[in-house]
């Protein structure tokens, strides 16, 4: 945007960028972008991280989803929602990582990540699946 539009990139705009990318699938393009947002000193907000955990579940990035951006999310205090949480226990299962899942499950309960009632949803996701 910078080169066509002389204009410089701000974080509503990585935001905004990111999540439209997530939702075409274009998780290489969106991670690059949420890089080099990073080396700006921006922080995304909740629902580019949402977009993009979702965006590589969805596309069979489990690792990167779970182990990249949850818990990125989590260090900078970004909300996690449900539907991110249970695209992931599902994503993983489609794809047969059950242990991957399970463990999963039980980080954010030890961690307190999740209330009983979102928990209890999880461990119904699990066991659908299994």
């Amino acid at each position: 945007m910078g080169v066509v539009y002389s204009c410089e990139l701000n974080s509503f705009t990585y935001d905004y960028l990111i999540h439209s990318l997530c939702a075409q699938r274009r998780t290489i393009n969106a991670r690059e972008l949420l890089n080099e947002m990073k080396l700006k000193g921006f922080v995304p907000k909740a629902k580019s991280y949402n977009s993009l955990v979702n965006a590589f579940a969805l596309s069979g990035e489990i690792d990167d989803a779970s182990s990249v951006c949850t818990w990125e999310m989590i260090e900078n205090g970004r909300f996690v929602d449900l539907i991110t949480y249970r695209t992931l226990v599902d994503e993983s299962c489609s794809k047969r990582k059950y242990g991957e899942a399970k463990r999963i499950v039980k980080m954010l309960q030890e961690k307190k990540l999740v209330d009983t009632d979102s928990y209890e949803k999880l461990v119904n996701v699990l066991q659908k699946n299994m």
